[in-house]
């Protein structure tokens, strides 16, 4: 037990310099219940969230009496009020009792926490008769970089990170630049630090991937018609996340391609289709033409094709009494073959087909017959896996 809690310890980050504060700070409040995090918050006003120590209710004397039996009602009345009165506050006082024992109690392991992961320099500012808030504060104003060095060094860290455009996936998937990018946007969000830009750059980023361009085309679109209020970076990565997941569950399913067993694939290890050891022809030129005369796979003579006068115009006539595409608009598929209900990618797609798509996709019945689709698709190359 106790070597487990000095590993534990050993994980944990030492504060001892203005690099690591952050990381610090954050394990450090992830040791808190988030419900309690708000009486031991540095950057909170004390004055709102500091918590007081119950009082028990003082319990009002009941009266008693021999007056008539009017008086009589009304005092049986008063005294029964008094008792729900008092046993309604007395509730609450269990309840702040508890909160204030849970509180004592976070804040000796906040302590013996906090002891224990500063170097011994900073200790000497953690005094027994300041509050762990006090404590926090202390050491941000003597660890931490101000704040305007913190808010430059972030629009560093980000401009550094949308730099690079991706044309495709990295090969480990997108989950390390996505975790950097979700630090930075709840650093500046932490410093307040406005990133007015980051759901623009975000597409710039990944719009070239081809599992992605027609998610943030869709985004795009949204921006030029001021209606983004949906998308939130948690929404942002987990789109990414899913089209990541899809894509690696679709090379899963891709079939590898087999070599073909020829003869000349068994002659050339000395062995003959019919299972018996092939003779060596290596001294014998004549012997070896032979062989590969047999080895040659004989040519097959194309086949005919069937030739059809009114080729040309039963294939315009078909075109023009085709019915347009449900999803849309093309003429050149129905909705079983449409990029864009299959969410798959094609140069083939107009902004204008890509239009009438949104619009479509408002409609509650028009997205079922999408999902359908695409569920129908999944369960064919599961059946065929």
């Amino acid at each position: 037990m106790a070597s487990s809690a000095a590993r534990a310890r050993m994980d944990l980050v030492i504060l001892s310099e203005p690099a690591s504060w952050d990381q610090w700070f954050e394990e450090t409040k992830a040791s808190v219940p988030s419900q309690m995090w708000r009486y031991f918050d540095p950057d909170s006003d004390a004055t709102l969230t500091e918590l007081v120590e119950p009082v028990m209710p003082v319990d009002e004397p009941l009266l008693a009496g021999n007056e008539p039996s009017q008086a009589r009602n009304a005092r049986i009345s008063r005294n029964q009020r008094l008792e729900d009165v008092y046993f309604k506050r007395f509730g609450v006082f269990r309840e702040n009792e508890r909160k204030w024992d849970r509180y004592h109690e976070i804040e000796a392991k906040l302590r013996e926490r906090i002891q224990s992961t500063v170097v011994p320099q900073k200790k000497a500012t953690l005094r027994t008769i300041y509050s762990v808030r006090q404590w926090l504060t202390a050491l941000r104003d003597s660890t931490a970089l101000p704040a305007e060095t913190l808010r430059l060094n972030i629009q560093l860290e980000y401009r550094k990170l949308m730099g690079n455009t991706h044309l495709d996936c990295p090969s480990g998937g997108p989950t390390i630049w996505l975790a950097k990018w979700e630090e930075l946007i709840n650093k500046a969000e932490r410093y307040n630090e406005n990133l007015p830009t980051w759901l623009r750059d975000v597409c710039l980023v990944w719009e070239q991937v081809p599992d992605l361009n027609i998610y943030f085309s869709n985004v795009k679109l949204s921006i030029r018609k001021h209606t983004t209020a949906e998308y939130t970076p948690a929404e942002i990565s987990s789109s990414i996340h899913f089209h990541w997941e899809h894509r690696k569950q679709h090379l899963a399913l891709k079939p590898m391609s087999k070599p073909k067993a020829t003869r000349s694939a068994f002659t050339a290890r000395g062995v003959t289709l019919n299972g018996e050891e092939a003779p060596d022809v290596s001294d014998n030129p004549d012997a070896t033409a032979v062989g590969a005369i047999i080895a040659e796979k004989p040519k097959t003579p194309p086949k005919r094709k069937r030739k059809n006068q009114n080729d040309d115009s039963d294939r315009t006539t078909n075109r023009q009494k085709r019915d347009p595409c449900t999803a849309c608009g093309g003429l050149s598929h129905n909705f079983n073959k449409c990029y864009l209900a299959l969410g798959q990618d094609s140069d083939l797609i107009t902004d204008k087909a890509l239009e009438k798509f949104q619009s479509n996709m408002k409609a509650a019945s028009f997205r079922k017959r999408v999902d359908d689709l695409k569920k129908s698709l999944q369960s064919e190359s599961n059946a065929d896996e």
